[in-house]
């Protein structure tokens, strides 16, 4: 995550959510490629 001071700055707060909007991306193209596996191997993974 990027730090930015001071936090106010708009430019710094649009890039932190950018930050963060990937890494929501990535899990859910993870979780997207774990539910594509078997089943039984999901819930082994969710456990």
């Amino acid at each position: 995550m990027l730090k930015c001071y001071p936090p106010q700055d708009e430019r710094c707060k649009s890039m932190n959510w950018i930050g963060v909007h990937e890494a929501l991306m990535v899990i859910k193209d993870v979780e997207g490629m774990i539910r594509s596996l078997d089943p039984q191997y999901y819930d082994i993974l969710m456990k």
